[in-house]
């Protein structure tokens, strides 16, 4: 019986688009660390031969971490009955523990620490260049006209989303940043 998560290697961080069709319609992304895919979505196609998976992850992808019944395992689990549907359990983290009375007992497992605990990765690069122009006249001796303009994500860079899920996979349907935006003010001061 496993106690933990097994790790399947260390967490690479992966610079190639896919496909993310899990939903029925195809989103573009990339799979920004090596998290866990189930290896039934991995590069799948339906009866009629749709996308039904993660399209575009290479041969050999490993996750860095899985739970402890990964989807495709056949082999029931230590302690567990032998009547058990092992399919019904895939990608839990079901174990039975056997008690002292002899009987067994179904639970699922957590140790209520996040498997990335103190583990450092880059995260979603954002960027962006903020500007302002004024002008100020005078209108008399002590009155002073200011006139500003400030500009908000100048070059209007759309930015990567700041979320990532379990998975690993950085989305980029939507927006990280806001669209370009202009502020004008005008300051009166004497």
């Amino acid at each position: 019986m496993h106690t933990r998560p097994r790790w399947q290697g260390n967490s690479d961080v992966y610079q190639y688009p896919i496909q993310d069709c899990r939903s029925g319609a195809c989103r573009p992304g990339y799979p920004w660390w090596n998290g866990y895919i189930p290896s039934n979505r991995i590069n799948s196609y339906d009866a009629a031969g749709n996308p039904n998976g993660v399209m575009g992850v290479p041969a050999g992808y490993k996750p860095a971490a899985q739970p402890l019944i990964p989807a495709g395992q056949t082999a029931l689990p230590a302690n567990a009955p032998s009547n058990t549907n092992v399919q019904q359990f895939w990608d839990t983290n079901t174990v039975w523990v056997p008690l002292k009375d002899g009987t067994i007992q179904r639970t699922t497992y957590n140790d209520n620490l996040h498997p990335w605990r103190q583990q450092y990765m880059p995260g979603v690069r954002q960027w962006g260049v903020d500007a302002s122009l004024f002008k100020s006249v005078a209108i008399n001796e002590t009155v002073r006209l200011r006139i500003n303009a400030d500009f908000f994500n100048v070059l209007n860079v759309p930015g990567n989303p700041n979320s990532i899920g379990s998975d690993g996979i950085l989305s980029t349907r939507a927006s990280g940043q806001n669209s370009r935006e202009l502020q004008l003010t005008l300051r009166l001061s004497w």
